[in-house]
């Protein structure tokens, strides 16, 4: 058996079957919404570390920049300027389009828990809600995601190549 936590529930997870199979549509709702669960925290850490990593490299990335406009012919320098701009455009769009989805979720959370039902049933309605909208991150937020993030990290890359480039002109200009 393993133990799969997640969004604070723990789950017992048996590779021979850790699902009453009396009741194979309830076990495969329940399994099914282990594996939403199970993706969705690993996508929202994995987010985390490369939002992280994204905002190092264009720190890096402006630094170098910065450096090398002595040596860097206008047009270089425009080139780099544009591709960093674009990176940083489609990646900071994507942070606020992330921000409006979130918001949106909360505010639905909210509706929910004001309903003036009882708890039983402001609880199962909030669950309801909850699951229909991981499904939806899970579906069309991940898919967004990968889209904005190979844009941002292959403009970026062509800004990055433009300038090491130059450096090894300028390097190669000097022997």
């Amino acid at each position: 058996m393993i133990e799969a936590p997640v969004r604070g529930k723990s789950f017992w997870i048996s590779i021979s079957g850790g699902f009453d199979m009396s009741s194979p549509d309830d076990d495969f709702a329940k399994y099914r919404q282990l594996l939403i669960d199970v993706t969705s925290v690993t996508f929202d850490k994995g987010a985390a570390y490369t939002n992280l990593v994204m905002a190092g490299g264009y720190a890096g990335a402006f630094a170098l920049w910065t450096l090398a406009q002595s040596n860097l012919t206008a047009t270089a320098s425009a080139w780099t300027g544009l591709f960093l701009l674009l990176s940083l455009t489609s990646f900071v769009s994507f942070e606020i389009y992330k921000i409006v989805f979130h918001t949106r979720n909360t505010l639905g959370l909210a509706a929910h828990l004001k309903t003036g039902k009882p708890i039983p049933e402001q609880l199962a309605d909030v669950q309801a809600y909850n699951s229909a909208v991981t499904e939806k991150n899970v579906l069309v937020f991940m898919r967004v995601w990968v889209v904005v993030l190979a844009f941002s990290v292959g403009t970026a890359l062509i800004a990055i190549m433009i300038l090491v480039w130059n450096f090894v002109a300028v390097l190669c200009a000097s022997l």
